[in-house]
């Protein structure tokens, strides 16, 4: 489970929106100021996916693996 749910994301983004500072937001939020500064840039910059979880588990089939295997042991 991600740490930080995308609502509570979009909340601090949201009060940071309403002309609070980076650091009024952290405190308010219990969050470090550099925390609510990355997520307003990624935000402003991908919107909604920027701030989304992402998976980073990388999912490779037997073929594939047995490929990779076979390259090594062939040296290439």
């Amino acid at each position: 489970m991600a740490k930080y749910t995308l609502d509570f994301k979009l909340s601090v983004i949201t009060y940071y929106q309403n002309n609070h500072s980076y650091k009024r937001t952290a405190k308010h939020f219990g969050l470090d100021h550099k925390t609510v500064e990355l997520w307003v840039k990624l935000y402003q910059t991908h919107g909604i996916d920027g701030i989304k979880r992402r998976r980073t588990k990388a999912i490779y089939d037997t073929t594939f693996k047995l490929n990779a295997v076979q390259q090594v042991l062939l040296g290439k």
